[in-house]
């Protein structure tokens, strides 16, 4: 009521600002969370959630890992249980109802690894606390994260027809990370896919290409879009009749460079 007049109103403004930042499949109707069959979340939306509080709200997020707090003289104990059983854990909140059981929404950072951990439908605090704790455990002992660099990107040229310039290069316009098993991850390969021959005219940050990262079956696990780092024009008529001529002599090696 201090922020919106209303709880109607507050919860309007909270649908609004949910999609904003991207929640797909959430629905607020007040705001305690109590339940109401329109009142509604899920998991992936709840991480959406950890990952814009840690990300936007550095300086306030450190208070999520106060084990206790002493306000008017009224002493509360954080009630996410990881907190004393893990040094590392740092954050965030329990949820409890009698229709959605106990819940955790749980972050730990280990050696620059961040974890996000969501649970919910337990039937007891204790449940909660060792469900959490294992699974915890599990995600930083059983898997690991594989990093695939703007560096690396950078090196997959890509031949370009008829333009002013050879050789495309490609750039990811956010990390490419992925957290798979430990172990088949050395079974992962990075296979580059786009429509070929690309011709000119390429606009910058035009998307061109896709990363595939398949496991050992051929499975696609996940994919990346990959986008032009420059502008390349096209040829004129004569260079290009030229660039034909030359292609019919030389073929694909025209596209190599001294190095290569």
């Amino acid at each position: 009521e201090g922020f919106s007049g209303t709880e109607k109103n507050f919860s309007i403004e909270l649908n609004e600002l949910a999609k904003e930042i991207g929640l797909e499949n959430s629905n607020f109707t007040n705001s305690t969370g109590w339940p109401d069959p329109e009142h509604l979340t899920t998991t992936r939306d709840l991480l959406t959630v950890a990952i814009r509080t840690i990300k936007d709200f550095p300086d306030m997020y450190k208070f999520y890992a106060e084990k206790e707090f002493t306000y008017n003289k009224i002493r509360q104990i954080n009630r996410n249980p990881l907190l004393f059983l893990d040094k590392n854990v740092d954050g965030l909140k329990t949820g409890h109802t009698s229709l959605g059981g106990y819940g955790l929404v749980a972050s730990s950072q280990r050696i620059g690894r961040r974890i996000i951990l969501i649970i919910n439908g337990l039937d007891s605090n204790k449940e909660r606390k060792l469900e959490s704790k294992r699974l915890l455990d599990a995600a930083f002992f059983q898997y690991k994260n594989l990093n695939l660099t703007n560096d690396v990107i950078s090196s997959q040229n890509i031949y370009v027809w008829n333009g002013v310039k050879k050789q495309l290069k490609l750039y990811a316009k956010n990390d490419i990370n992925i957290t798979v098993p430990k172990s088949i991850s050395k079974d992962i390969k990075f296979f580059l896919k786009y429509k070929s021959p690309l011709s000119a005219p390429v606009k910058k940050d035009d998307e061109i290409a896709t990363i595939l990262i398949k496991n050992k079956k051929g499975d696609i696990i996940k994919r990346f879009p990959l986008f032009s780092s420059e502008k390349i024009d096209e040829m004129n008529f004569i260079k290009k009749i030229f660039f034909k001529f030359k292609y019919l002599i030389f073929g694909e090696s025209l596209y190599l460079t001294k190095n290569e």
